[in-house]
């Protein structure tokens, strides 16, 4: 029977659109395809390591107040900054031969005020003893590329389009590179995240790089919702028309 923390992980990994693994085992098992890889490997508390020490920091200084699992999270007027780091897992790891210890890093906007027509009474976000939102919707999102791609081996990726992929960071089953990549993960997040979260922080700047992205539903929603927490009755009327 799955308990309510295991509900919360699925929920985030179906909203970040990953394989959220459990952390039982802490090792991660071989699996018949891989028998060329050395017999050692490491687990989730390696990589858990490396971020704690170099990845983590940044984020802290960078106004990112509360750290929970792989995630951080940011606190503004109108909204909540989330990058989150998670583990490809072994389901991704047999699909694409990336290992299970390989990563994504995901940074994302939550609006509070904005609600889900399926869900008119807010049930769907709830909030941790931390104050944290739990299985809520990212309303807009970017996923990080690698910054130094050329600094990954990527062994026993057969398909050309996912050895080529630059959103996962490659883990060896050894842990031999994992600081490498936290270290290249460190230089992504520094050169990227700043500039996009900036986007999102004012209500209104962000209002307007919403409007620039295709017409659709989703959009007009969010739009109607942005000029009702803005008090612009005009652009309310506007983006509540094209809803309908």
């Amino acid at each position: 029977m799955i308990n309510l923390n295991e509900k919360i992980k699925n929920g985030l990994g179906t909203i970040l659109g990953i394989s959220i693994q459990s952390k039982e085992p802490e090792k991660v098992e071989e699996s018949t395809a891989t028998s060329a890889y050395p017999s050692k490997s490491v687990g989730t508390s390696e990589v858990n390591k490396a971020l704690k020490k170099h990845f983590f920091p940044v984020a802290r200084q960078s106004g990112f107040t509360k750290v929970k699992g792989k995630s951080c999270y940011k606190y503004n007027k109108s909204s909540v900054f989330v990058v989150s780091v998670e583990a490809v897992g072994k389901h991704f790891s047999d699909v694409t031969g990336f290992t299970p210890l390989s990563f994504m890093c995901t940074l994302g906007v939550f609006f509070p005020f904005i609600i889900n027509k399926y869900d008119q009474e807010g049930t769907g976000v709830g909030y941790d003893k931390d104050g944290l939102p739990v299985a809520f919707p990212l309303h807009q999102s970017l996923r990080l590329q690698n910054f130094n791609f050329s600094k990954q081996a990527r062994h026993g990726i057969a398909n050309p389009a996912e050895s080529d992929r630059k959103d996962v960071w490659f883990v060896e089953r050894d842990g031999s590179n994992v600081e490498d990549m936290v270290h290249d993960l460190l230089q992504a997040f520094e050169a990227n995240a700043g500039h996009w979260f900036t986007t999102y922080e004012n209500l209104e700047l962000a209002f307007k790089e919403i409007e620039k992205e295709r017409d659709c539903p989703g959009k007009f929603e969010k739009l109607y919702y942005m000029a009702t927490e803005l008090q612009n009755e005009a652009l309310e009327a506007l983006y509540k028309a094209k809803m309908s």
